[in-house]
């Protein structure tokens, strides 16, 4: 998990109806555009580059971070870790 108050001093805080807490990190793209292009570029397997800036990415109130709208596991896993990596550039 990631620390919660870097999260919420960086990011503004999303409550649902329900009382659900997320921090959406609206510009993952632009911390991930070189990766990602990159990726879709080589990897034959990978999902359109449209498809791929559908997608919402936020942390829950522990620290998680989530990638819905998106359903390729490997590119899912390639936008946590590179949006953590600059959210988080120490570690």
């Amino acid at each position: 998990m990631n620390d919660i108050r870097v999260i919420a001093d960086q990011l503004q805080m999303w409550i649902s109806p329900s009382g659900e807490v997320r921090y959406y990190v609206n510009d993952w793209y632009e911390r991930v555009r070189d990766v990602i292009e990159v990726y879709v570029k080589e990897e034959w397997g990978a999902p359109a580059l449209d498809s791929i800036r559908r997608a919402k990415v936020w942390f829950d109130s522990d620290g998680g971070i989530h990638v819905d709208r998106l359903k390729d596991d490997l590119t899912c896993e390639i936008i946590k870790s590179n949006v953590l990596r600059s959210l988080f550039p120490y570690g």
